[in-house]
């Protein structure tokens, strides 16, 4: 991940004697455009081989001065952006870029959102289906509450095993095995729930419908973890929590024209802004709704074969500029991810079109090429395509976003819990290494 003490703005604003500082040096490159060659000249980039349409990228490359007069406006704040730390940039001094953190902060929850309404299910058809669920365990209604959170029939689940030993969860089983709505499924198992889990998701159902709640009162109500059973060595975080935060965050304004809405963004310019999955620059690379893998890998190639041909040539600042920011790559991540999202519901496709367009060079680590919402994306998928164990890379690099996300690492211990019971069967309460 780059480095915020050595971002290209806090480069430039230094403005060292940098001749024959060698390429990727995002100090070279800005330090450069800022002073002029070496020979006191100007260098005057080499245009790409096709017309370009407007946009951020091109913007960085062929008028670098214009990103940089927006990045002065915060370089610390631009800069942790641009690798991903959202906590850093929350913080930042420019409310675009705090809206904008804001934004992607709550894309990441809600794709981490829909991870957990996969992974909570999973985990117990998977522990039954390897020799059935422990005797008397409530694994399977706490696996319903996760359906119920996700408006899903949590009747399934529950025929998975009879009612738990616990009596307070034996109690939320038959409050969830009764008769229940289309919609709004757990303010009716609320309602019906008695005893301490009964007061736990009444928490949640007040705290979600009542303006400006916070979580005080379901930190009150819930035990942490929510289901500990056999001597505590099988513990289960809330599973509605995450849901509530998200629910609970307000929604954030991010800036909606100029380089501070689109820059370092899905939206290659502004008219991408409302959906970039099939906004004008998506259909002019020639994304589509891909049917198979196969199609997928060959719309992620185009798309990556046109971009080649929108990028400027020569050693121009704006060339090394774009360089060292990563553009091109972190545009086609970012595009690649809102494609996905939105139009690639067949989970070996969607694998298949991240796996094409992942940059080898950002190795596993959270950076401009591979920032949060794609990262959670990645586990999804990863999930619903039966690769349990490429999930955990992804959710390991979200880490440093824990202070931010606190479910987080219980998130990602089910995740693990779900490869220990894919791999070992019964012997599901083990932790793999």
């Amino acid at each position: 991940m780059a480095d915020a003490r050595a971002t290209p703005v806090r480069a430039a604003r230094r403005q060292p004697s940098l001749c024959g500082t060698g390429r990727g040096s995002a100090r070279a490159a800005v330090a450069l455009m800022v002073l002029g060659s070496c020979d006191g000249e100007p260098v005057e980039p080499a245009p790409p081989a096709a017309a370009v349409p407007s946009g951020w990228v091109h913007t960085v490359a062929s008028e670098p001065q214009a990103v940089l007069d927006v990045l002065e406006s915060d370089p610390e704040g631009w800069a942790a952006l641009h690798r991903g730390d959202l906590v850093t940039a929350r913080s930042a001094t420019d409310p675009h870029v705090r809206a904008r953190a804001e934004r992607e902060l709550a894309d990441t929850r809600r794709q981490l959102l829909r991870l957990l309404h996969d992974v909570g299910p999973r985990l117990a058809e998977t522990w039954a289906g390897h020799g059935g669920l422990p005797a008397g365990t409530a694994l399977h209604t706490w696996a319903a509450l996760v359906a119920v959170d996700a408006d899903q029939d949590p009747t399934p689940l529950l025929a998975l095993g009879p009612a738990p030993l616990d009596p307070a969860w034996a109690n939320v089983h038959g409050a969830l095995g009764s008769d229940l709505p289309e919609e709004a499924r757990l303010a009716v198992v609320a309602e019906r729930a008695a005893g301490p889990i009964g007061d736990c998701l009444r928490a949640h159902v007040a705290a979600r419908t009542t303006p400006a709640a916070d979580l005080t009162a379901v930190d009150a109500a819930c035990p942490q973890p929510l289901l500990r059973e056999a001597d505590g060595t099988r513990a289960l975080p809330d599973p509605l929590r995450l849901g509530t935060r998200h629910a609970l965050a307000p929604e954030p304004t991010p800036p909606s024209e100029g380089l501070t809405a689109t820059l370092f963004s899905a939206a290659w310019s502004p008219a991408d802004l409302s959906d970039p999955a099939t906004g004008p620059t998506a259909a002019l690379l020639g994304l589509g709704a891909p049917a198979t893998p196969d199609a997928a890998l060959q719309q992620v190639q185009a798309l990556t074969g046109t971009l080649d041909t929108w990028r400027f040539g020569g050693s121009g600042d704006g060339t090394r500029l774009a360089t060292d920011l990563d553009a091109y790559d972190a545009y086609r991540a970012r595009l690649v991810t809102a494609w996905v999202q939105a139009r690639i519901p067949d989970a070996p496709t969607a694998r298949e079109a991240l796996r094409a367009a992942h940059d080898t060079e950002s190795g596993r680590t959270m950076g401009p090429t591979r920032p949060p919402t794609t990262l959670a994306l990645e586990a999804t998928v990863a999930i619903r395509a039966g690769h349990v164990r490429a999930a955990l890379p992804a959710l390991q690099a979200l880490a440093p976003l824990a202070p931010i996300l606190p479910e987080l690492p219980a998130l990602t211990e089910l995740v693990n819990d779900l490869q220990v019971a894919a791999t070992l069967g019964r012997a599901g309460d083990s932790r793999e290494p």
